[in-house]
C-alpha cells in the first residue's frame, strides 16, 4: 500500500481548492479569507504533528487551533477524507515505532500494555478535539485499533496472545490469583483496542482447561461418592468469579447463563472421563453405583434454550470441537461470544447422542480387549455380563444402551463349551465359594415375569426409543437369568443339564432325603415352566419309592443292604451310559446280599426284577488289622479288592487281582493306591501287594 503523508499539499487535496474559492467568492475580502484558510491548515497540521507521540506530552489546542479545526473539518465529507488521510499517515510510524517494542521477548507483557495505553490515550486526546461526526469518529477509531490488531494478533512473529494467555492464567487461575487491581486496568486497555474476541477466547479456553484438569484430578476412579454437587460448587465459588471478570468488563453480563454453560461443560467432561473408565465401572459394580447414577444424570440432561437466552455462548460444544486445550495457545480459531447461540441449541442433542454412541463403542472395544478372548475364564465373563446388565440399566433405564453392549458378550458366551455347566452349577450353589452366587440368589429371590404376547394388550406400552435397534426388547435384558438362558436357541439344553446334575445328586444320597433337590426343582419350575422337568420328577419319585421299598424289605429281614431302585428309562446317564470299563465282579459277600434283596423285591413288586450296577453305591466295612478295628465307607471297587486279602497273608499281584474281579487293571491300581494311602496294604515289590501287618 502506498503511504500518503499528511502534508499541506495533500491536505489541500482533501479540502478541495474550489471549495475554498467558493467560500472566498461569497466574501468581499476573498484574499483575506483565503489567507485565513491557508493559516487554518497550517495551524491544524502544526498541532497534529508529530504524528507519533515520541513520549511527549499532549499539547492542549489553543482557541486558534480549535477555530482552524472548525474551518477545515466543517462537514462530514471533509472529515471522512481527513480521517482516511490521517490514518494512512500514522500507519508507517505505528509499525516502525511500535512493532519492535511489542514483539520484543525482553519486554514484559505489562510494559507492552502500558505502551499500548499511552499511545491509545495520546491519539484519543487529539480525536476528542477534532469534533468529528459519529461516522468519521468510528472509522478513525477502528483504523487505530486495526493497527494494534495487525501488530499484536495478525503478525506471525507476535507472541503477544501467548504471553497474554499465560498472564491471565496466573492472574485469574494461578496459585496467587488476583481478581482485582492492575489486571482490571490491563484488560480494560485491551478492550479499548477491540481485543474483546481474543480476550473472550482466552478466558473460555482457560476455563475449559481448568475444568478438564479439575475433573481429572478429583474424579478419576472416584466411583463411590457423589461428585456432581461438588463440581457445581467449585465452578460457582472458584472458577466462575475469574471467568465472569472479563465477561463483565466486556459488557457481557449474563452471569446465570454463563454459569449454566460452565456447569454443563464440567458435566460433559465428567461423561468423557466415565466413558474411558466404563469397563472398570461395570466390573466394580455395585461399588460404582454412585458414579453410574451420576453418569445417568449427565446423559439424560435435557437442554433448555430458555435457560440460557438467545445470546448465550456455546461453551458446552467446545469440548467436542477438537481444540487441544492442553496447549491453549495452539488453536487458531477464536471462540467468541457472538457465534455461540445457534451452535449450542443445535448441537446439544447431537452431543448427547454422540456421548451415548461413544459410551457403547468404548465399552464394546474394552470388552474385546479385556474379556472376550480365548484366555478368559467363563465364570468371569458371566459375572461381567450380569454386572453389565445392572450397570447399564442404571445408566439408561430404557435398556437401549444395554441392548447394544451385551450383544457381543452374548455371542461370545454362546461359543464357550462349559457355559451350560457353569450356569447350572452357579444357579444351584448357595455357598459363599460360588463365584456366581448372585445368580443363585436371583433364582431364589425372583420369579419368572409374565410376558405379554400382544403389545396392544399392554396398558404400559410406550414406543421404543429412537436409537433402539430393530429387534430391541428390553424385557429380555432386565431379567438376568432369562437373559442368560435366551443366549441359546432352546432352553432344553439347560433342562437336560439340570436333570443330569440332580440325577448325580440323587444317586449319591445315603438317606433318601430329597428335600434339597425338590426345593431347587420348585424354583426351576417357576423359571422354566411346571411341565419341563417330567424326567426329574420321576427320578425323585424313584428315590422316594426306594426308601419305602427298602423299609419294607429290611424291616422283615433285618438286612444291611440298602438299595436305590431306578427306572432305567428315566436314568439314561446312569443306566445306559455306565462305561463297560467300570463293570467288575463283586465279592460273594456283597453279591449274595443283593441276590437275597432281589428275591424279596420280586415278592414286593410282582413281576419286576433288579439289575445291579457294581460301579455305583457305597460299602460300609470294618477291618481288623494290627489288632485294631478300622471302619471305612468306600466304593464297591475298593471293597471288592480288599475282600481278596481277607484271611490271606500271601502276596497278590495286580494282574491276579484284576483277573479275579474281571476289573480293568487301571481301575484296580487306583483302588489299591487308596488302601496303600490308608496304610492297609503295602507294595512289597513292583505290582505285588500284601496286607500291611
Amino acid at each position: 500500500m502506498i503511504t500518503i503523508p499528511l502534508s499541506k499539499e495533500n491536505f489541500n487535496q482533501v479540502i478541495p481548492i474550489p471549495t475554498l474559492q467558493d467560500l472566498a467568492a461569497n466574501s468581499s475580502n476573498s484574499d483575506q479569507q483565503s489567507n485565513n484558510i491557508e493559516n487554518d491548515i497550517d495551524y491544524l497540521l502544526h498541532w497534529l504533528s508529530p504524528f507519533w507521540p515520541d513520549n511527549r506530552v499532549f499539547n492542549e489546542p489553543s482557541q486558534r487551533v480549535k477555530s482552524a479545526v472548525r474551518s477545515c473539518l466543517r462537514d462530514e465529507s471533509s472529515q471522512l477524507d481527513f480521517v482516511k488521510l490521517y490514518g494512512n499517515s500514522i500507519k508507517p510510524r505505528f509499525f516502525e515505532e511500535l512493532s519492535p517494542v511489542l514483539l520484543d521477548d525482553r519486554v514484559l507483557l505489562t510494559e507492552a500494555i502500558d505502551k499500548i495505553k499511552f499511545i491509545k490515550d495520546y491519539y484519543n486526546q487529539y480525536i476528542k478535539y477534532l469534533n468529528l461526526n459519529k461516522l468519521p469518529y468510528d472509522i478513525l477509531n477502528r483504523n487505530l485499533n486495526s493497527l494494534f490488531h495487525s501488530i499484536l494478533v495478525e503478525n506471525k512473529q507476535s507472541k503477544f496472545i501467548k504471553n497474554l494467555t499465560n498472564y491471565l492464567y496466573e492472574m485469574l487461575f494461578g496459585d496467587e490469583k488476583c481478581l482485582h487491581g492492575s489486571v482490571h486496568g490491563y484488560i480494560s486497555v485491551l478492550l479499548s483496542i477491540e481485543l474483546i474476541d481474543e480476550l473472550n477466547s482466552i478466558i473460555i479456553r482457560l476455563s475449559i482447561k481448568q475444568i478438564k484438569d479439575y475433573i481429572l484430578a478429583t474424579c478419576t476412579k472416584v466411583w463411590d461418592k457423589p461428585l456432581l454437587e461438588e463440581i457445581n460448587c467449585w465452578i460457582k465459588s472458584d472458577l466462575f468469579p475469574s471467568f465472569n471478570l472479563i465477561m463483565r468488563l466486556s459488557n457481557f453480563d449474563f452471569s446465570e447463563k454463563y454459569l449454566y454453560d460452565l456447569i454443563k461443560i464440567a458435566h460433559d467432561e465428567l461423561v468423557s472421563l466415565r466413558i474411558k473408565e466404563i469397563f472398570g465401572l461395570v466390573v466394580d459394580y455395585p461399588n460404582s453405583y454412585i458414579a453410574l447414577s451420576e453418569l445417568h444424570q449427565c446423559l439424560s440432561f435435557k437442554f433448555n434454550s430458555h435457560n440460557t437466552g438467545t445470546n448465550i455462548s456455546n461453551l458446552s460444544t467446545v469440548i467436542n470441537s477438537n481444540i487441544n486445550t492442553s496447549e491453549i495457545d495452539s488453536a487458531n480459531s477464536l471462540i467468541t461470544i457472538s457465534n455461540f447461540s445457534s451452535i449450542l441449541i443445535n448441537n446439544s442433542a447431537n452431543s448427547q447422542a454422540y456421548q451415548r454412541a461413544k459410551l457403547v463403542d468404548t465399552f464394546i472395544q474394552l470388552c474385546h480387549e479385556e474379556l472376550l478372548h480365548s484366555g478368559a475364564n467363563t465364570v468371569n465373563v458371566i459375572t461381567c455380563y450380569t454386572s453389565t446388565i445392572k450397570s447399564f440399566l442404571i445408566i439408561d433405564p430404557k435398556g437401549v444402551l444395554l441392548d447394544r453392549v451385551v450383544r457381543p458378550i452374548r455371542r461370545y458366551l454362546k461359543t464357550r463349551e462349559d457355559i451350560i455347566i457353569k450356569l447350572v452349577h452357579g444357579l444351584l450353589d448357595q455357598s459363599e465359594s460360588n463365584d456366581l452366587l448372585e445368580l443363585a440368589q436371583e433364582l431364589r429371590n425372583g420369579t419368572k415375569k409374565t410376558v405379554i404376547a400382544d403389545d396392544l394388550m399392554d396398558l404400559t406400552w410406550v414406543p421404543d426409543p429412537i436409537d433402539a435397534l430393530p429387534d430391541f426388547k428390553k424385557s429380555k435384558m432386565t431379567d438376568i437369568i432369562e437373559s442368560l438362558i435366551s443366549i441359546f436357541d432352546s432352553k432344553e439344553i439347560f433342562i437336560n443339564e439340570f436333570t443330569q446334575l440332580f440325577g448325580e445328586r440323587l444317586i449319591n444320597l445315603h438317606d433318601y432325603d430329597v428335600k434339597d433337590v425338590t426345593d431347587h426343582l420348585d424354583l426351576l419350575k417357576l423359571r422354566f415352566g411346571e411341565n419341563e422337568f417330567t424326567t426329574l420328577d420321576i427320578m425323585i419319585k424313584d428315590i422316594e419309592q426306594s426308601k419305602i421299598t427298602n423299609e419294607k424289605i429290611n424291616y422283615r429281614n433285618e438286612y444291611s443292604f440298602h438299595s436305590t431302585i431306578l427306572s432305567h428309562l428315566y436314568w439314561p446317564t446312569v443306566c445306559e451310559n455306565v462305561s463297560h470299563n467300570d463293570s467288575f465282579k463283586l465279592p460273594d459277600t456283597i453279591s449274595n446280599q443283593f441276590e437275597k434283596f432281589d428275591k424279596e423285591f420280586a415278592g414286593v413288586k410282582k413281576g419286576r426284577g433288579l439289575k445291579l450296577l457294581p460301579s455305583l453305591g457305597l460299602v460300609r466295612l470294618e477291618l481288623s488289622i494290627r489288632n485294631t478295628k478300622l471302619s471305612f465307607e468306600v466304593t464297591p471297587d475298593k471293597a471288592s479288592i480288599i475282600s481278596l486279602f481277607h484271611d490271606k497273608v500271601d502276596e497278590l499281584r495286580l494282574t491276579n487281582i484284576a483277573s479275579q474281579l474281571d476289573m480293568q487293571p487301571y481301575v484296580a491300581s487306583k483302588a489299591i493306591d487308596y488302601w496303600i494311602k490308608q496304610n492297609v496294604l503295602t507294595e512289597t515289590s513292583k505290582g505285588i501287594y500284601k496286607v500291611n501287618e
